[in-house]
């Protein structure tokens, strides 16, 4: 409803403002060609002088069009340019300019942290978990119960409201981003590839990887498939954004640049979402491979993925950690994962028909 008012009162503003633009456009050209036409029928100009003078008021009358045209342009454009401006002026974060200790590397913690994107509606409340090092950990809860956040908060795109973000057994906030990217390897639902080869895209988990390095990520990953059939092979340029992949693709790739880092931990988000069965297949193997050197924070809907984790948390619609233990204990207790693990056995033999 709001999205629809702010659109009438924008549409009624440019209206106004195309109305009056033409109007004094007209105006202006009107006065002008009259004053040349009376003097040059008095006599004290020369009528070639008045004819060029009137292309030049005709002239001047479109240049009027075009800026009218650019003002309410802009003017449309406001939100977007707002957003920008929210983006400009916002406070930098602090952060240290030296490197600290790293007591318990490969360990993540939450330390009741509470947070929320806008003030007066919070996402987490009061969340705490602990995942030691080389293990897995799965999180679910249905839409909007924070998971997605969790992984962010970990990445320190935000600052928490209240309690502490532990990475290696450090505050997020008492590292420079630099040392808390070594640390992290992200595989989100919107992967972004930059406009370069697929090997290129992939090195980029790791500068200084040779070729040999590269092909055993992306064989891993399922990245050589596409490459098999790609019309220049390694050399082909993806596009902005990944644009020439497929989104199961562009997540294949993705997790190849995972591999190639061996960060200490790694996010994933609905990592296999975009994949069909047999791409999943290659991604679960490297899952694996993962988890043989670093912490996995997995969050997934698979049956698969779950059972397999060393701890499941279970968050509830306000942002809280309802259940935490293993898939063989939860799935025995009654409570909100049992109801989840229960519904997706029974869709699990869903076919269209």
């Amino acid at each position: 409803d709001d999205g629809a008012r702010a659109s009438g009162r924008a549409l009624w503003w440019e209206t106004a403002g195309n109305i009056v633009n033409g109007a004094l456009s007209q105006v202006i050209i009107v006065a002008l060609i009259t004053l040349t036409a009376s003097r040059a029928v008095g006599g004290t100009m020369e009528p070639l002088v008045a004819v060029a003078i009137i292309g030049m008021c005709l002239r001047f009358t479109t240049m009027i069009d075009e800026i009218g045209a650019n003002v309410m342009g802009m003017e449309e454009r406001r939100q977007m340019m707002n957003h920008l401006d929210a983006v400009m002026d916002a406070e930098l974060m602090a952060e240290p300019e030296g490197r600290t200790d790293l007591p318990d590397p490969g360990a993540v913690g939450l330390d009741d942290v509470v947070f929320g994107y806008r003030t007066d509606v919070p996402v987490l409340d009061g969340v705490s978990l602990d995942v030691p090092a080389r293990s897995m950990c799965a999180i679910v809860g249905p839409s909007g119960s924070g998971k997605t956040t969790i992984a962010r908060l970990l990445a320190r795109f935000w600052d928490v409201d209240s309690g502490t973000v532990r990475v290696g057994g450090t505050d997020v906030r008492d590292m420079p981003t630099a040392q808390l990217m070594e640390q992290l390897s992200m595989v989100f639902q919107d992967v972004y590839l930059f406009d370069d080869t697929l090997a290129a895209n992939i090195r980029i988990g790791n500068p200084v990887a040779d070729d040999e390095q590269i092909r055993w990520a992306a064989d891993l990953a399922g990245v050589t498939e596409i490459v098999e059939r790609l019309p220049h092979g390694w050399d082909t340029r993806v596009g902005e954004g990944g644009r020439a992949l497929s989104g199961g693709e562009r997540q294949r790739v993705s997790i190849a640049r995972a591999l190639l880092k061996r960060a200490p931990i790694v996010l994933l988000d609905e990592a296999t979402s975009a994949l069909d069965a047999e791409n999943e297949a290659n991604i679960v193997a490297a899952m694996e491979e993962l988890r043989r050197t670093s912490t996995l924070i997995v969050i997934a809907h698979k049956l698969e993925t779950i059972a397999a984790a060393d701890q499941v948390i279970v968050l509830d619609d306000a942002g809280h950690v309802a259940q935490r233990g293993r898939h063989e204990d939860l799935v025995e207790v009654e409570g909100p994962y049992r109801s989840f693990w229960e519904q997706r056995t029974r869709a699990r033999g869903w076919a269209l028909v």
